[in-house]
């Protein structure tokens, strides 16, 4: 979760602890990114950070600072980038740009936010089977291999469930095709056998 080091008053963190609790039940683990320690260069680390999330979440409210909305939006755009979803909490008085108003915006001071922001969740859930037998199949299909992988690795941090036939298939595949970039091949292969090993 992307928060801002800002005062927040007692109605959001109210709501941020109901937002805990959702995840919990979902089988997601909070995080709070003003929380992560950080190490060498921070831009850095809120990447590294982001690439190992299943998926983001961002608040914002019309009273945090501009320099705050900023730096959140900044990383809600990071999150996109690399292409993960986002859920984005916005209080009622928030003018929000319309691309952001998209299906994962959960406008929390309605009686009826924490249905809405499961329902999202329960929209993300089910992003792995699309990203296992769709876009990553294409992929392969297309020889985009990098693309593949990405899908493939998207699908385990959000279901958590065993893509190994995927990835040895994209291994074998990987072995057994000759690219014309052999340092993308290498490096292809090798972050593809170590994501593989780590599961």
């Amino acid at each position: 979760m992307s928060r801002a080091r800002v005062d927040l008053d007692a109605n959001l963190k109210l709501i941020m602890k109901d937002v805990g609790k959702m995840l919990k039940k979902h089988s997601f683990k909070q995080t709070f990114g003003a929380e992560l320690p950080a190490v060498g260069d921070y831009l850095c680390e809120i990447c590294q950070n982001i690439l190992g999330s299943p998926f983001g979440i961002v608040f914002s409210s019309s009273s945090f600072p501009g320099k705050s909305l900023c730096n959140i939006f900044m990383e809600k755009g990071l999150m996109l980038g690399f292409g993960k979803p986002v859920i984005l909490f916005v209080d009622n008085k928030a003018n929000i740009p319309t691309d952001f108003n998209r299906d994962y915006v959960v406008r929390y001071d309605k009686r009826n936010y924490l249905r809405t922001f499961e329902k999202a969740i329960e929209k993300i859930k089910k992003l792995p089977k699309y990203y296992y037998n769709i876009v990553g199949e294409c992929a392969l299909d297309a020889h985009d291999y990098e693309k593949a992988g990405k899908y493939f690795k998207e699908a385990y941090l959000i279901s958590g469930s065993d893509p190994s036939k995927k990835i040895k298939k994209l291994i074998k595949i990987l072995k057994s095709k000759k690219l014309n970039v052999e340092g993308f091949k290498k490096r292809l292969f090798d972050d593809i056998n170590a994501f593989s090993k780590s599961m």
